[in-house]
């Protein structure tokens, strides 16, 4: 993760005293004399930091690509290979069917 800066610091300090706080973010911050959305935003912020850091060390990407094909009509067919007998549907078969015939195999 890169480094912090002293103003980070500073604020996940605050933030860190703030979670020990018994009452709300903002009590604590008007207890302090501190803009209770300055909390609030270097909350979110150095939440997105450790997020993104998190991201761009751990994450990595692929390219996929999917080959285009044109044809005139797209066909699509299920193939069931039951020991030496294939069966192949142009539809879906009955499930109750298919059910049944796979089960008498056993």
């Amino acid at each position: 993760m890169p480094k912090i800066t002293a103003k980070q610091q500073y604020w996940a300090e605050q933030l860190k005293q703030a979670d020990a706080f018994d009452d709300s973010l903002a009590e604590f911050a008007n207890q302090r004399g501190i803009a209770p959305q300055s909390l609030y935003r270097w909350r979110n912020a150095l939440q997105n930091r450790e997020l993104n850091s998190v991201v761009n060390e751990h994450v990595q990407f692929a390219k996929v690509e999917r080959p285009t094909v044109q044809t005139e009509r797209s066909t699509s067919s299920l193939t069931v290979q039951i020991g030496p007998a294939q069966l192949v549907f142009s539809q879906l078969p009955d499930t109750k069917w298919l059910n049944e015939l796979i089960a008498s195999y056993d």
